[in-house]
């Protein structure tokens, strides 16, 4: 194998990770609210994009130009899944030729996701969210594919 393939096996390998340990700790940490102020955890939920609050200062609000704000997009025309943090767009991985969220309910029931997204009243309901991944690196004969269910952060 020469050094390109192995370089684009690790790639591939590193990518996905990186982008799947992100989105747990991202949806683990959503809705944390010390000041107990009603947070929306999940602000956006659809098929290509989800937007994920936690007050991580404990001032009772959430600022949207932090890290309090956290959201994900399948970007299908540039092949990339990336990462928003506050203002900032990181690509977590290249080479995406599948992306797309599913969401559970708090009983484990899957969730359809209308034109548009969930509504408030939807994503208040939300107990779990699903990533699927297929990533196919420019120059890699195989591809990779990887699913993630993750619950939500529940009130005690």
């Amino acid at each position: 194998m020469s050094v390109a393939l192995e370089l684009s096996a690790v790639t591939k390998r590193y990518g996905k990770r990186v982008a799947l340990e992100a989105l747990t700790f991202d949806v683990r940490r959503a809705g944390w609210d010390p000041a107990a102020s009603g947070l929306v955890a999940v602000r956006e939920a659809d098929t290509d994009r989800l937007v994920l609050a936690a007050d991580l200062d404990g001032d009772g609000a959430v600022d949207g130009a932090s890290e309090e704000t956290t959201a994900y997009v399948c970007l299908a025309n540039a092949r990339r899944l990336s990462r928003l943090v506050g203002r900032q767009s990181m690509p977590l991985a290249d080479g995406v030729t599948g992306c797309g969220f599913r969401y559970l309910d708090r009983k484990g029931a899957p969730m359809a996701i209308p034109a548009g997204g969930l509504a408030a009243a939807d994503r208040a309901r939300i107990g779990a969210v699903a990533l699927d991944l297929v990533l196919l690196p420019n120059g890699l004969a195989g591809r990779a594919e990887r699913s993630i269910l993750i619950a939500l952060r529940t009130a005690p």
